[in-house]
């Protein structure tokens, strides 16, 4: 009789349960943190290519500013002997230049030269595939 007076203490569950669960959360958590790193690497990365690209722009426009400022000075100098448009292009990387072109003007007996053409260009031929291509 004394079974039925005292309360049997019993788990619903046994010890395995919490611990299982604990190590699910231990394990979400280390797999989201990585996530969380390689994707802050690779962000990294991506700023560092982005900052030499817009460096290597600048360096090119730089570049291309001194130009056309070389030949305005060179109209300005002796107008007649230029020619009527010039061309230059300018590197940026291995990949894309940067294309300037001037055409000479004249208005009022002044002789100038005009942007026409200031454009970045991809130098490298690309293939569209399709899926029969493939």
């Amino acid at each position: 009789m004394r079974k039925s007076r005292e309360k049997i203490k019993t788990r619903a569950y046994g010890i395995g349960l919490p611990l299982v669960l604990v190590i699910l959360v231990i394990m979400c958590l280390l797999t989201l943190s990585v996530i969380s790193v390689l994707t802050t690497k690779q962000n990294l990365k991506n700023e560092y290519a982005s900052r030499e690209a817009y460096q290597a722009r600048c360096e090119a426009e730089n570049a291309a500013e001194a130009w056309v400022a070389e030949a305005v000075q060179n109209l300005t100098d002796d107008p007649e002997g230029q020619p009527e448009q010039l061309t230059e292009e300018f590197e940026i990387n291995a990949r894309r230049k940067l294309v300037v072109e001037l055409t000479k003007s004249e208005q009022d007996g002044v002789y100038n030269y005009d942007v026409t053409r200031w454009t970045t260009v991809t130098t490298e031929d690309t293939e569209v595939q399709t899926l029969q291509g493939m």
